[in-house]
This record gives structure tokens, sequence and C-alpha cells, in this order.
């Protein structure tokens, strides 16, 4: 995929100022890029090889065959460049202890654009990214400004309420069941957005999962402690991830399996 054509062959012909320009990037950017959920299992592995060159992948943005990233590359490979090539704004990349995103400045406004993992998979599921960040106001102003932008792009957004159903008149099952329903109608091609989705799922409802991967990273994530015994696993089936249900023995053969390792595994195994 070429990025710079689709970017500018979606804001030609609009006369959009240079802010909401910056604000269709930062949405596209959600839309179509995943955080590399590897990065953070390499670890196990002691995969350091892995682990460098994905903190200092190098981004083609004329021809993308995989949106995968994280904070360095997005920034400095991504969203930097495609600010320079559509705007007149001024950037700089910041380098916070390691984590990295870019600064813009436009007149008598500062605005930080920091797309966490959270605001990539909410794109997709048509939530707010809210990490376009306007320095000097609050939280509630800078929702405001979101919402504006948002709006004269023609962009509208649910509630996170609406999308993940975590209100009181839902029961823990049926919110499961509709999130299962979110994730295999999304099509995710990365794990980190299907992951993402169970792990708002659990926040909400005290649900307990865990996340198993082998050497080639192919990732299994388990609701393991689910109070009807209603049990889901999240794999890629078909190059997409689906939850699919299944019962306790699936997630013993996996636990228990020398291939494949969790997060806890170092620990358990007194590598640390």
């Amino acid at each position: 995929m070429n990025f710079y054509e689709y970017i500018q062959d979606n804001i030609k012909d609009k006369h959009l100022t240079d802010i909401e320009i910056l604000r269709y990037i930062y949405l596209s950017f959600c839309q179509f890029f995943s955080f590399d959920a590897r990065w953070n299992y390499t670890y196990l592995w002691d995969d350091d090889k892995l682990h460098y060159k994905l903190e200092n992948k190098k981004v083609n943005l004329s021809n993308i065959d995989d949106f995968r990233t994280l904070c360095k590359p997005s920034t400095k490979y991504i969203v930097a460049p495609l600010v320079k090539e559509f705007t007149s704004l001024n950037t700089k990349v910041i380098d916070a202890c390691g984590h990295f995103y870019l600064r813009v400045y436009n007149k008598d406004k500062t605005i930080d654009l920091d797309p966490i993992k959270a605001d990539l998979t909410n794109m997709k599921i048509n939530i707010r990214p809210k990490n376009f960040l306007l320095h000097g106001v609050g939280e509630k102003e800078r929702l405001y400004f979101q919402e504006e932008l948002d709006n004269s792009l023609d962009f509208s957004f649910k509630n996170i309420d609406d999308v993940i159903l975590e209100q009181s008149k839902y029961t823990t099952k049926e919110n499961l069941e509709h999130l299962v329903s979110l994730i295999n109608a999304s099509s995710f091609k990365y794990y980190q957005d299907a992951s993402d989705i169970m792990r708002m799922y659990a926040r909400f409802n005290k649900v307990s999962y865990e996340t198993y991967i082998n050497k080639d990273y192919e990732f299994h994530k388990f609701i393991i402690d689910y109070p009807d015994n209603v049990l889901y696993e999240v794999l890629k089936i078909d190059n997409y991830y689906k939850a699919v249900s299944i019962d306790s023995r699936r997630i013993d053969d996996v636990k228990y399996d020398k291939l494949y390792r969790s997060r806890s595994y170092k620990k358990n195994n007194h590598i640390i």
C-alpha cells in the first residue's frame, strides 16, 4: 500500500486546514496500523535480535505490506514524514526515556501525537482515539477540540460503554458474548487489536486472561477464570484473529506444552 497516495486521495479538494489534515493523518494511522505485540514477548525466547529489529524498523510509506509498528518507528518514519509532506506545521520527535511521540507546533497551539496501543484498537472499532493532545487545556477542552475536528472531517464515533457493553443491565456472560461477536466481526489482522478488546472486557468484568506464544510468535489468548465456566480462546484463523469457544482441556494442552510460554514463564523457571 502506498500510504502517501492514500492520504492524498482522501484530502484532495476538501480545503482542509493544517490542523484538520493533522487530525486526519492521526486517525488514518490509527485505522491502519497496529502495535507489534511480538516486542512484548521477545524476552521469553531471549530474542534480542528481533527486539532490536522491531524497535528500529524502517518504514517505506510508498510500499507498506506490514502494518505492525512501535512508538519509535511510527513516530520517526510514519507520522512525522506524513505531517511534513501534507502540512506546513513544525514538528519535533520527542524521546521520553525510550518512548517516542511527535510534538507539533502551529502558531499558538502545541499538540502531541502519541498513538498509544489503545488508540490503534479504538479507531478500528469506532471509538475516538484520544491521544491527540492539545497543550495548555484540561481534559474536557482536549476532547472538545478533538470532537470539533472529527466533525469537520465527517467522522462520527461511539461511546466506549456502548461498544463494550459494560452497563449493569447486561450480565457478564452477555457482555462476553457481545465482545466475542465484535472480535469475530472486526477482521483483526494483528493480535494486539483482538487482545485489546478482550482486555477491555476483562477490566470491566474482572475476568482473568493469559496469553501464550511459541517461538514463531503465534498468539493464543485464553479467558481462564470465568464465573459461568464459559471459556474462549483468541487465535489466528485464516489470516484473522478470532474468538472461539473452548473447554478447560484446551487451556491445559497449551499451558503444559513446552513449545508455548506465557509471561509468567521466566519467573516460574527462575530465569529472572
